[in-house]
Parts: C-alpha cells; sequence; structure tokens
C-alpha cells in the first residue's frame, strides 16, 4: 500500500520543476545528519513538554478533580500532539543509519514522517478548526515532500553482491 502511495504522490511531483542535480546529490549526500540535527532539536522539545503535561494535568488534577482535568480535552489533545511528534522522532531516527548508507528504508521512513505529518495537521483542524494551521502544515508537507521526493533517485533498493559459483568439482579418476 506504502508503494502505491508514493507512486501517486510522485506522479504529483513529475510535472514540478527539478531542483540543480549538483544540489541534489548534495541533499542526498547529506540528508542523514540534516535529520539528526532535527531528532537533536526534537529531543529538546519533547522532553520539556512532556514534563510541563504531566506538571499540568497534576496541577488540573488537583484544583478541578481528575474527572475534569482530562475531559477538559486541551489535556489530551496536547497529548495526542505529542504522540505524534514522537513517533515523528523516533521514525525519523530510524532513519538515519540507512540514509547514510542511501537505502531505500531510510527514504521510505522519511516518506512515513511525511504522511504521519500531514495525518497530524488534519487531525488538529479537526480539533481546533484553525485553518492556518491546516494550511501551514499542508504547505509544509508539500514543500518537504517536494525535497524528499526530487532526492528519491538516490535511494533504489541496493543490489546484492554477485555470487560467484563455486568451482566445478573434479571428477573422480577411477
Amino acid at each position: 500500500m506504502l508503494r502505491k502511495l508514493e507512486g501517486t504522490v510522485a506522479s504529483w511531483y513529475k510535472g514540478m520543476p527539478h531542483l540543480p542535480e549538483n544540489f541534489r546529490k548534495w541533499l542526498a549526500d547529506n540528508i542523514w545528519w540534516l535529520v539528526l540535527i532535527g531528532v537533536i532539536l526534537s529531543l529538546f522539545v519533547v522532553i520539556p513538554t512532556f514534563g510541563v503535561l504531566l506538571f499540568g494535568g497534576a496541577v488540573l488534577t488537583s484544583v478541578y478533580g481528575a474527572q475534569s482535568a482530562y475531559n477538559g480535552g486541551v489535556f489530551v489533545w496536547a497529548l495526542f500532539a505529542l504522540m505524534f511528534v514522537v513517533a515523528d522522532l523516533v521514525l525519523s531516527a530510524l532513519a538515519i543509519a540507512p540514509l547514510k548508507t542511501y537505502r531505500k528504508l531510510g527514504w521510505s521512513l522519511l516518506f512515513l514522517v511525511v504522511l504521519l505529518n500531514v495525518l497530524s495537521t488534519v487531525l488538529t483542524f479537526v480539533a481546533n478548526f484553525s485553518f492556518g494551521g491546516l494550511l501551514s502544515g499542508l504547505i509544509g508537507a508539500a514543500i518537504g515532500g517536494y525535497f524528499l521526493f526530487e532526492i528519491r533517485s538516490y535511494f533504489g533498493v541496493v543490489a546484492a553482491r554477485p555470487v560467484q559459483p563455486a568451482a566445478p568439482a573434479e571428477a573422480k579418476k577411477p
């Protein structure tokens, strides 16, 4: 299913103007450390946010009671959004090693990150009815997808080493 979706999205970007070849090569060569920087910066967001949410949940529970704190919606949606960020972080971290060796798996994991961001954007819109958030999220995913599909050709399936046939056994002499 992912390959079919990948083919569909690739057809959307097919008619777009392409980046210069030397920039696409540079991006393909360096995408792994760009993702690594993104993972490290995301950790600086996720860890404090998790702490703030736990503290906020404790305060809401102590002031308004457990039922009110968790049914308030804001707390639940914030945890939901944090789960998307953590999933994004994990998939990105898993993509680093395959990207370094130009394996398709690394590119596919980044494609999943883009799809996850689109899903997160749509669900956030459903929760908040923020048209600005929806528009900016979809534009960001489209730009990220554009750069991702520009380097797609560098991340093909690694061909297996050719197996050398064994030396023919010498015929036994009677």
